[in-house]
C-alpha cells in the first residue's frame, strides 16, 4: 500500500514538472531552456514537441505523451517519404504528400469532387494556352490546326510545364483510366475502305489577342469554379486544412521584375557593377534597371 501511494506521488510530481515546464518565460524552450521565437511546432534545438495539442488532428495531448490517443501520430512529427522533410501536419509542407489515413482520404473524396476536379483541368488549360501565347508573335497568326492557305505561325515542340501544372494533368489522367474501365476485346476486321478525297477543313487560326481573350475567359471561369470549393459545414482547422492541402490548384502567371544591370556614376558617367568601383563613389550615381518578364507559378 505504502509503495503504491509512493508510485502515485511520484507520478504527480513527474505532471507537476512537466507543466512547470510548459510555463516557463515566452522566449525560451520549456524542455532545453534555448531560445525560441514562439511560433514553432518544435523546438530547431532539441526537436521537442511545443505544441499542448496534436498539430495532426487537433486532439488535446499532455506534455509527457509521445503519440495521439486520436490518430495515433507521433508528436514528434513525421519524416516524408518522398522528400525526407520533417512535419507536424497531415500533408508535407514541401512537397504536400499526404502522411496521415485522414489526409489520405480526403485526397480520395478530392478526386471524386468534380468541383475540384473541374478548376484542375482549367488550371491545365490555362497553363498550355500560355504556352501558345508566348510562342506567337505580335501580330501574328498561330496555327492550331488545319489545312488552309495563308501565313501562319506553326507551334513549335511543346515545353515541359511546371511540376505543380504536371502533377494535376497526372491527377486528372489518373482519374479518367481509373473512371470507366472497359475489359479488352478482340478488334473486328475493318471493313474496306473506298477511296475518297481528302476533306478539306478550314485552319484553326489565332491571334495572339484572341488567345489572350481567350484565357481571360477561362481564368474568370476558374475563380467562379474556386468560389464554389469550400470544405463542408462543421469542420474543424484540421480538416478545412486537409481539405485546402488536398485540393491545390497552381497556375501559372507572368510577373515582371526589375533586375539592376549597372551604376551609373555623377562622376565620370562610367557604368559600374556597383558604387564600389567608382573612385569618387560619394558623388553619388542612378542605378540602371533591366524589366524583364517571368513566368511563375503560384498556387490558388
Amino acid at each position: 500500500m505504502a509503495q503504491e501511494l509512493f508510485r502515485q506521488k511520484d507520478r504527480s510530481q513527474v505532471r507537476t514538472s512537466e507543466k512547470n515546464l510548459s510555463r516557463t518565460a515566452d522566449g525560451a524552450c520549456p524542455y532545453c531552456g534555448k531560445p525560441i521565437n514562439g511560433t514553432e511546432e518544435f523546438c530547431p534545438h532539441c526537436g521537442r514537441p511545443l505544441s499542448p495539442y496534436c498539430t495532426f488532428c487537433g486532439a488535446e495531448m499532455s506534455p509527457g505523451e509521445e503519440t495521439c490517443p486520436e490518430c495515433g501520430m507521433s508528436r514528434r512529427g513525421v519524416v516524408c517519404p518522398r522528400c525526407g522533410t520533417l512535419n507536424a501536419r497531415a500533408y508535407c509542407r514541401k512537397c504536400n504528400e499526404p502522411l496521415t489515413p485522414a489526409a489520405r482520404k480526403e485526397v480520395e473524396r478530392a478526386m471524386k469532387d468534380p468541383v475540384y476536379l473541374k478548376a484542375a483541368e482549367l488550371a491545365v488549360r490555362m497553363a498550355e494556352l500560355q504556352q501558345q501565347i508566348d510562342d506567337t508573335p505580335e501580330g501574328g497568326l498561330i496555327d492550331l490546326g488545319g489545312d488552309g492557305d495563308g501565313e501562319a505561325e506553326t507551334p513549335g515542340p511543346a515545353r515541359e510545364l511546371p511540376p505543380d501544372i504536371l502533377r494535376l494533368k497526372e491527377m486528372l489522367a489518373a482519374v479518367k483510366s481509373g473512371g470507366s474501365p472497359t475489359p479488352p476485346t478482340t478488334p473486328a476486321a475493318p471493313a474496306p475502305r473506298q477511296q475518297t478525297a481528302p476533306e478539306r477543313t478550314r485552319p484553326k487560326r489565332k491571334s495572339k489577342a484572341e488567345l489572350q481573350a481567350e484565357y481571360e475567359k477561362m481564368k474568370a471561369e476558374l475563380n467562379s469554379t474556386l468560389e464554389h470549393m469550400v470544405p463542408p459545414a462543421g469542420s474543424t482547422p484540421q480538416e478545412q486544412r486537409n481539405y485546402y492541402s488536398a485540393r491545390k490548384i497552381s497556375v501559372i502567371q507572368k510577373v515582371r521584375s526589375e533586375n539592376p544591370v549597372a551604376w551609373v556614376c555623377n562622376y565620370c558617367g562610367c557604368w559600374h557593377n556597383q558604387p564600389s568601383e567608382c573612385c569618387e563613389p560619394w558623388r553619388g550615381g542612378t542605378w540602371i534597371y533591366e524589366e524583364q518578364t517571368i513566368t511563375v507559378t503560384k498556387e490558388l
